[in-house]
């Protein structure tokens, strides 16, 4: 790879990125023959520029909408809704581009903290609202639920920045753990999210919003399922459009961000509220 072996990871990811025009040359053995290639870098074509404006957008969504929320409603179940959305709308933004190692190990390192935490704060969300759990502002929940999250970011830190050599653990076992870390939060969520619609009544749902929440959230996640499973078992099929499916899933933000803001106030403005003393004039 450029002169070196292909197993030196620590040197490949120091060397600086290829820009488009620039030439990369390989060096292939294969079956006791020896080929060399030179492969040449173009720029992103008209479609995956497109692609990458979309997803720009639908990420801007996850951030702008739970923020506003958090703006008009205050609180502990705002807080986790936006920082929510900011690690799932980094997790769809493009990533810029860096030539040196260090700063794309920063920006990489940043990135993965932020989406896992959103991960996390998306349980922690469905904890407090609309049914708030009396356990789930304790401090020692949060610890809690944030633990394999962090956990499993430490193992990924480590990754970026000391660039061990492949093993089986990190090209199998890492991605596999998590995986399975990320698949456990989604998992639990969508428990909580069925949970949480199912113990409420009609008046509480009307006044929450929670209807459009329920439906919003299945009309954001359906098509992008229905995209993964048919690339999963036809990789060679194509739904018409099936490279943009994934814009319905600004439809999670917009509507999570809207039952927030139908919520009730805060308890803690609730008690300032009720200790205020009308005094007449």
């Amino acid at each position: 790879w450029d002169g070196f072996a292909v197993d030196d990871a620590a040197v490949l990811a120091r060397l600086p990125r290829k820009r488009a025009g620039d030439t990369l040359h390989l060096t292939v053995e294969r079956q006791g023959e020896v080929l060399q290639l030179a492969v040449t870098y173009r720029a992103l074509s008209v479609p995956q520029l497109q692609r990458q404006l979309v997803a720009a957008l639908v990420g801007a969504c996850f951030v702008i909408f739970p923020l506003l929320a958090a703006w008009r409603k205050p609180g502990a179940a705002a807080r986790s809704l936006a920082l929510m959305g900011l690690g799932l709308g980094l997790a769809l933004l493009p990533a810029p581009w860096l030539a040196d190692f260090s700063m794309r190990s920063l920006t990489a390192s940043l990135t993965s903290l932020m989406v896992f935490l959103g991960v996390a704060a998306l349980v922690q969300f469905l904890l407090l609202f609309p049914l708030p759990r009396p356990w789930a502002e304790e401090k020692w929940a949060a610890r809690l639920l944030y633990t394999p999250a962090l956990a499993v970011w430490l193992l990924l830190l480590v990754r970026i920045w000391a660039t061990p050599a492949p093993t089986a653990f990190i090209h199998r076992a890492l991605p596999l753990l998590t995986g399975l870390v990320m698949a456990a939060y989604l998992l639990w969520a969508l428990h909580l999210l069925l949970r949480n619609y199912s113990r409420t009544d009609r008046q509480q749902r009307r006044a929450l919003a929670l209807n459009p929440m329920i439906w919003g959230t299945v009309a954001a996640i359906l098509p992008a399922t229905v995209a993964q499973l048919v690339n999963t078992f036809s990789p060679q099929a194509s739904l018409p459009g099936q490279t943009f499916y994934f814009v319905s899933l600004a439809l999670l933000p917009m509507t999570w961000a809207h039952s927030l803001s139908r919520g009730p106030v805060p308890p803690k403005a609730a008690d300032q509220q009720a200790n205020v003393t009308v005094r007449p004039a």
